[in-house]
């Protein structure tokens, strides 16, 4: 007989609990250190955006000693007036992008909070999180020197608008000069819209890389979980589109030479609504029979995971027999499927 067969549930109990005390300490002094990280960051970010809207604040007041200086002009200037009239409304075309660049911050702002929370509840892989943390930095660093190349074009705007000032006082002598300069302003807001498409370019391509690390979370997750029950894996998994897409696909195999098919759906955020729509979906006779056709047959094993599983979820999958995931693990293991009514 084994030495940890001897002892008593009350021992195995405790040495359970210690175990879970040394393992909450641990996380509590990573949670601290990152939180640290996260403080430092934010406060480099608050520097940066100041600077940013203290370049903006000199452009506004340039423009409007501009429009003061445009006022002044003569009746005879009125293809000028005309022409200012046209970089008002270029200035209010910046304005709204302007906002929507700060809307954009904003996303990117929440979905730094959103990886940090990944990054906590990601604990127990420690060598997987620091991984994907290098990644993080090396995107962080890139989005600062964005930053840097940002407040560079802004001081350059800057820079320009004292120009245009200058050229607008020499206006009342030499009007073609000042149409001259006012086609070069317009080539010059060509190019910062143009910079901005970029910049929003970038951000949607950070947010498809996350949703990729998310899959990529739920099949580590998943072969750990399946793993340890004794199932071996007879195939990769892999993301099957049939009139929608199963995130997860793999096919395993019991002790008992037993096979199924697992299903996962995979969410950041797993909800009762959710849950709801990937039941109906595997209840659908059309989606199982395109399942069918592409050799993805019954029995199945279905699971639902979610890097965050809100209320509702688990009670409604208990009653269904449907598998949940979390970063933890399995929450609720799945019953057999065999894509009948019955099930």
């Amino acid at each position: 007989m084994d030495q940890v067969d001897v002892l008593s549930p009350e021992v195995k109990h405790r040495m359970e609990q210690v175990a879970i005390g040394v393992f909450r300490d641990q996380i509590a002094l990573r949670n601290k250190e990152l939180a640290e990280e996260r403080a430092i960051l934010l406060r480099e970010m608050d520097k940066q955006f100041g600077q940013v809207w203290q370049a903006i604040g000199a452009l506004t007041e340039a423009q409007k000693r501009t429009e003061q200086r445009v006022n002044e002009l003569t009746e005879a200037q009125k293809r000028t007036e005309q022409r200012v009239d046209g970089l008002t409304e270029a200035q209010k075309r910046i304005e709204e992008r302007l906002e929507r660049l700060e809307v954009t911050m904003q996303a990117l702002a929440e979905a730094q909070q959103r990886t940090e929370q990944r990054v906590n509840e990601l604990a127990e892989a420690q060598k997987r999180t620091e991984e994907r943390l290098e990644r993080l930095e090396a995107t962080v660093q890139a989005l600062i020197e964005a930053q840097q190349r940002t407040e560079q074009r802004v001081n350059e705007l800057a820079e320009a608008q004292k120009r245009t000032e200058q050229r607008v006082n020499e206006l009342t002598e030499a009007q073609k000069r000042t149409e001259q300069r006012v086609n070069e302003l317009v080539e010059a807001q060509k190019r910062t819209e143009e910079a901005v498409a970029a910049m929003s370019k970038q951000l949607g391509q950070l947010s498809r890389r996350f949703g990729l690390e998310v899959e990529v979370d739920a099949e580590e997750i998943l072969y750990d979980v399946l793993t340890k029950k004794g199932y071996r894996f007879l195939s990769e998994p892999e993301a099957v589109v049939v009139d929608g897409e199963a995130d997860i696909v793999a096919q395993v195999e019991t002790l008992q030479g037993e096979r199924f098919w697992v299903l996962v759906e995979v969410k950041g955020r797993l909800r009762r609504a959710e849950t709801g729509e990937w039941l109906a979906q595997l209840k659908n006779p059309s989606y199982l029979d395109m399942l069918r056709s592409k050799g993805i047959t019954s029995p199945y094993l279905p699971y639902a995971f979610g890097l965050r599983v809100y209320e509702g979820v688990l009670p409604l999958a208990e009653s269904t027999g449907l598998g949940v995931l979390d970063w933890h693990g399995e929450r609720l293991p799945p019953r057999p499927w065999t894509g009948k009514r019955g099930d």
